[in-house]
């Protein structure tokens, strides 16, 4: 079993340190705020870093059963985000950052993949390729609950604000996708095969991250990351930091604490696992329990 390092994030201290990491941030000019939450977001988010999220970390030893329900939950969210950028660009009033969304939208919708978008690259390859399914799902509480606070993130009528969120959500999508790579692979791997750049999955993979590379600047996110902090800097002479700042470390406090949610759900699984392996006392309702969402 490989080793794994994972570090929790410390939540009370955290709550602590908000309002000073905040002002911080905010005591600068828009370039060094970007810097400075950019730091924050490795420091004090340790889940939105691929070598400490629990998920890249544990998907080496989880078994396939496990590894399906993580992709299951994360499709979840991957269907809700372009709705999240929708919610932004109905209440976005800054004709840069308008700009910069739609792009964004646009490369979801296939603008760079024969028009096809990339959930229905997702949906299919998933299905055909991998043999997880993603429509018709009943996602864990958690996953319901998280949306829901995502969503709300992004109805925020406050323009800073908003960019501030769209600015943590491009900059923690660059390691995300590289975590979802492994995952995907690593369960494809299980059943004796390997991804093909050919394939639907493998270019719904492209769209966002390059696998083979270890230059994260040439990765699709990044460049989206930066387009985003272009067009919010356009914006945001004499604007208030503080507001762009909340927004940014309200993303990544919603993705952090999922991210540790569903690390956690699946290892416990593995437990669970474990702890009903050749048992014949079990009721049937618990064993029932044990499956993880299909």
């Amino acid at each position: 079993m490989t080793e794994i390092n994972f570090r929790p994030t410390d939540y009370l201290e955290l709550s602590r340190q908000a309002g000073v990491l905040i002002d911080n941030a905010a005591s600068g000019d828009y370039e060094s705020c970007v810097r400075l939450l950019t730091e924050l977001m490795g420091d004090q988010f340790p889940a939105l870093i691929r070598d400490s999220n629990p998920v890249y970390l544990g998907s080496a030893d989880w078994r396939a059963a496990v590894l399906r329900f993580v992709i299951q939950e994360y499709s979840g969210f991957s269907n809700a985000a372009i709705h999240m950028f929708l919610e932004a660009r109905i209440r976005n009033h800054w004709s840069e950052l308008t700009a910069e969304i739609v792009r964004n939208m646009d490369e979801e919708m296939g603008a760079l993949t024969r028009g096809i978008p990339h959930l229905e690259l997702m949906r299919h390859g998933y299905r055909v390729e991998l043999g997880v399914e993603t429509e018709g799902l009943s996602y864990t509480a958690l996953t319901r609950d998280f949306i829901d606070r995502m969503s709300c993130l992004f109805r925020n009528p406050d323009n800073v604000f908003l960019a501030g969120v769209l600015l943590a959500f491009e900059t923690t999508a660059v390691d995300e996708f590289r975590v979802v790579d492994r995952l995907l692979r690593r369960y494809k791997a299980l059943s004796g095969g390997d991804i093909s750049p050919r394939s639907l999955t493998g270019e719904y993979i492209a769209g966002h991250v390059l696998s083979e590379s270890t230059d994260e600047d040439n990765d699709p996110e990044m460049d989206h990351r930066r387009g985003m902090i272009r067009a919010i800097g356009a914006h945001m002479n004499g604007q208030d930091l503080r507001a762009l700042t909340r927004g940014f470390l309200a993303v990544c406090l919603e993705l952090n604490r999922w991210w540790e949610q569903i690390g956690l759900e699946a290892l416990q699984q593995e437990i669970r696992e474990s702890l009903a392996h050749d048992s014949h006392t079990w009721p049937d309702p618990y064993k029932r329990l044990l499956q993880p969402a299909a």
